[in-house]
């Protein structure tokens, strides 16, 4: 009886070991196509495109599905440590100019209040939260739109934490600068 039951034991477990790596190499390209993008979502927003190929062109080299599995999980780690140190700066560098743009910040608020029109514009997406101030059809709501002072209440959402400096639209700012210098 001892002996059968030993060779039952190691028959179930070699069938159970068989369909749980059966499943595993199902399940690989899922779980390393979510890893991935979860450390993507955490870095800045002007580098997610680039490590999102970069980190998926390394994942896919790399011979075998648990070596797959382990360089996804490094990801991760690595983009915990890439975005805690961008992240600090953009953090009090957003405080400081919210600090500075209260004034502003009020001015346009009350400003498009009294227009009729709700002051902010609030968009939801898959991984992300927009903050932005309205831009009605009147002079104020072109001048904002036109200069990108629309965006300025992202500021409020890198403060949070939940966005970065890169996901804010200066450039329309700055090509608005270029321009009046020519």
């Amino acid at each position: 009886m001892g002996m059968t039951a030993t060779i039952l034991t190691g028959i179930l477990a070699s069938i159970l070991a068989s369909i749980f790596f059966n499943e595993f190499v199902q399940w690989r390209p899922l779980v390393v196509r979510k890893l991935i993008a979860l450390a993507v979502r955490r870095l800045p927003g002007n580098q997610r495109d680039r490590y999102l190929e970069e980190w998926t062109a390394h994942s896919n080299e790399v011979p075998g599905d648990l070596g797959k599995v382990i360089v996804a999980i490094g990801c991760l780690v690595a983009a915990e440590s890439m975005a805690g140190k961008a992240n600090v700066f953009e953090r009090v560098f957003a405080f400081t100019a919210v600090l500075f743009l209260v004034p502003a910040l009020a001015l346009i608020f009350f400003g498009l209040l009294a227009s009729g029109t709700r002051p902010l514009h609030v968009t939801h997406s898959e991984d992300e939260t927009r903050l932005r101030f309205s831009t009605p059809p009147t002079l104020l709501g072109s001048f904002l739109y036109q200069t990108g002072l629309n965006d300025l209440p992202m500021l409020l959402t890198v403060v949070a934490g939940r966005h970065s400096l890169g996901d804010f639209s200066l450039r329309r700012i700055l090509n608005l600068l270029k321009d009046e210098d020519r």
